[in-house]
């Protein structure tokens, strides 16, 4: 089932409504870690020093302290920011098809 916009029958906003966000896996955190506060990485183990080596598909966007980089596919180099594509999206691309009724409920697909 895709996501799906739902007007709100009060204010009139549109509001995502989002089920296949719960088949995103969640990293598991023990019980020995919560007790003793340990919630942070180092550098080495932490998946945002290094997107392209923790499995994230190429970056859209990247800077380096506020100045953009030209990058390369295999390139390596000093970026403070990377823009990559989220890998479990809310939304995806396609065509905006008109409002239907559903129950009480004005709703579009999530695109």
């Amino acid at each position: 089932m895709l996501n799906e916009f739902r007007q709100d029958l009060v204010s009139g906003d549109w509001v995502l409504i989002s089920t296949e966000r719960a088949k995103k896996p969640a990293l598991p955190i023990s019980q020995e870690t919560i007790k003793n506060s340990q919630l942070y990485q180092d550098k080495e183990t932490c998946l945002f020093e290094d997107p392209q080596k923790s499995d994230h598909r190429d970056p859209i966007l990247i800077y380096n302290k506020g100045q953009k980089v030209i990058w390369e596919k295999g390139a390596t180099g000093e970026w403070t920011t990377q823009v990559v594509k989220n890998k479990y999206p809310a939304l995806v691309d396609g065509f905006c098809v008109p409002p239907r009724n559903i129950g009480p409920f004005l709703v579009t697909d999530g695109f």
